[in-house]
Formats: C-alpha cells, structure tokens, sequence
C-alpha cells in the first residue's frame, strides 16, 4: 500500500467518491504485520466501491512473501466460485 507514495490508496479514494459500482470481484490478502491502519483503509475503500464481491483474507503466522502461493490459490477459488 505504500507503494508509489500511497498511490493505490490515492486511486481508491479517488474511484470511492464517484459513488460505487454494482459489483466486482476483489480479493485482498495480506500476512502478519499487514493487518494495519492502511490496509484497513484499503479494504474499507474497496468496499465503498464495490458493493458486492469484496473478499478479505488474513494468514496469521505468515509474513508477506510467504502468502503468494496459499493467497494465489484461495483467491482463484474465491473468484472462480469453486471450492477446493
């Protein structure tokens, strides 16, 4: 989220105050020590502009890097609609 001086934050306030969109198909996830004020923010914005179809996932004990594969997996079925 800090990435680019906050730009995907910049972006989301942006997108939540033209009202929201229908629905979309977002899933966010994140590891122990990213479950802070700015991703809070972020999830909070995602939801202003989707109304349907935003997912959250926290994988506790996990540090960033080690969310890419289990994340990359329960976002696919997430998406998809399949279990596993």
């Amino acid at each position: 989220l800090d990435v680019a001086h906050g730009a995907v934050l910049l972006a989301l306030d942006g997108l939540a105050s033209e009202g929201s969109i229908e629905q979309g198909n977002v899933f966010v996830s994140h590891g122990e020590g990213e479950d802070d004020a700015d991703m809070g923010h972020c999830i909070e914005l995602l939801k202003q502009c989707f109304r349907t179809g935003v997912v959250e996932k926290h994988y506790p004990g996990t540090e960033h890097m080690g969310t890419a594969m289990v994340s990359f997996a329960d976002g696919l079925r997430q998406l998809w609609g399949k279990d596993k």
